[in-house]
């Protein structure tokens, strides 16, 4: 071997040892070096989404929390029990009546881990009650939904027909965590009927929806000589609202010189009159007095109304006018309270 040949040999060698010092040094210390950057990297990734995720959860879990202390309760019979009594104390307080029938219940329905408990509510009743109800329904911050909702004129004299559903939501789980309810079973409704806000639901009666669509006639030309007068339009016939209530105040007469309250019931046949003291109930409404100021009639102003009986509902006093029917009963003001009975509830003048 020459010299050239030796030295090509050195080289080849020394390189052969680099690589093989390389793989060595490569597989001993610098691949699990990556190895466990890669590993510490998808490490924070991990930590980071879990911390993000975990937020989210607190956050939905707070959320669900606070939505679940305005349900009804945990199971069919709780909500039941709860929602059925303050629907029904909500249609009293509006000056709808809850006697009778016009309140169906349906079936629960499971929407995934949620189950709603819904009723159909059929009643007539004056505009101004309907509008009542609604704004207190609207108010309540209870989770509820109204669906289906339809006002309509009746075809004859009286009220006006209003339909709804109303749907309660529970939020009870039979799997993952619950959540506890805080709406008591003897909530109170309280909220303020002569209310800014109450008053903007009174342009519903003001744009006047139900009027029938009078078709627009142009005026006739006027005559070139001789004035005529323009032709009298026919009066608009108003529209029929439907047949009154089945109770009636037939009478408030005095015996013995106590007020008496004579309720008949126009639906039954044998034409009986039910007759109640004060103090007594009045179809669940307690009877405070009979009220013999001669005041104007509130349907007709011109006329005057001798008597009425005055009763309670909850925190406030409404009257029913004698011969009116119990579903024409409006709330008083204080104003209009009699003198005995400010000084028997301890009002101030």
């Amino acid at each position: 071997m020459n010299k050239r040949e030796k030295i090509l040999a050195f080289i080849t060698g020394g390189i052969i040892g680099v690589m093989l010092i390389y793989m060595v040094i490569n597989a001993l210390f610098l691949a699990p070096i990556e190895t466990l950057n890669t590993n510490i990297i998808n490490a924070k990734n991990s930590v980071a989404t879990l911390k993000r995720t975990s937020k989210t959860m607190k956050r939905n879990m707070d959320h669900l929390a606070k939505l679940a202390s305005k349900t009804y309760g945990l199971d069919d019979n709780e909500i039941q029990k709860t929602a059925f009594p303050y629907l029904m104390s909500t249609l009293d307080k509006s000056g709808l009546t809850s006697e009778g029938k016009g309140v169906t219940q349906y079936k629960p329905k499971n929407v995934g881990d949620l189950r709603e408990l819904s009723w159909r509510i059929i009643k007539n009743g004056k505009m101004e009650h309907i509008l009542n109800l609604l704004y207190m329904l609207e108010s309540d911050p209870v989770l509820h939904r109204i669906e289906n909702l339809v006002i309509t004129p009746r075809e004859r004299d009286g009220p006006f027909r209003v339909e709804f559903d109303y749907i309660a939501l529970s939020l009870a789980s039979k799997k993952g965590p619950q959540f506890a309810t805080t709406r008591p079973s003897e909530t109170k409704i309280a909220i303020n009927m002569n209310s800014k806000k109450r008053r903007l639901y009174d342009v519903i009666p003001e744009r006047d929806i139900f009027r029938r669509y009078i078709k627009h006639v142009d005026p006739p030309k006027p005559p070139t000589v001789v004035r005529t007068k323009p032709p009298v339009k026919p009066p608009v016939k108003p529209i029929p609202a439907g047949p009154g209530p089945k109770y009636r105040i037939c009478g408030l007469p005095t015996f013995q010189g106590q007020p008496e309250i004579w309720v008949t019931n126009e639906i039954d046949k044998s034409g009986a009159v039910h007759k109640y003291k004060e103090g007594e109930k009045l179809l669940g409404w307690e009877i405070v007095m009979v009220d013999y100021r001669p005041m104007p009639d509130p349907d007709n102003p011109e006329l005057l109304s001798m008597a009425r009986v005055i009763i309670k509902i909850d925190s406030d006093y409404w009257a029913i006018e004698g011969n009116q029917y119990v579903n024409a009963k409006r709330m008083l003001k204080s104003s209009e309270l009699p003198a005995e009975l400010k000084l028997a509830i301890g009002m101030n003048e």
